[in-house]
């Protein structure tokens, strides 16, 4: 039981990296993505609220900040979508991975 446990663990580590290697341009465009959402997000909640406030903003830079957010969230929402399904496997991996060694841990103490 030990061996196969240990297997199991060893089987998915393994494809756990090569996820990584794969995925790891992926998961760092989508973190850059968001990360030029952010901070565009929160100035075009504030220009929304000085608008709604009855203050004067400059429409046109207000357009194409949303414009260009838009953009940002397109690109990202058809990057995931592109890779979902290995974003999903990377996940449900780590997971496995997870009960797999508090079972072996729990058999180790049992042991002994």
């Amino acid at each position: 039981l030990f061996r196969s446990i240990k297997s199991q663990i060893d089987s998915g580590r393994t494809r756990v990296a090569d996820l990584k290697i794969e995925l790891g341009p992926v998961i760092d465009e989508l973190t850059s993505l968001k990360e030029r959402m952010d901070p565009l997000d929160s100035e075009l909640n504030a220009l929304d609220r000085r608008r709604k406030a009855g203050e004067s903003i400059d429409i046109d830079d207000f357009n194409s900040k949303v414009e260009t957010y838009n953009s940002l969230v397109a690109r990202r929402r058809a990057l995931f979508n592109a890779h979902s399904t290995d974003l999903q496997t990377y996940e449900d991996l780590e997971k496995h991975d997870s009960t797999l060694v508090d079972q072996y841990n729990a058999l180790l103490k049992g042991a002994r």
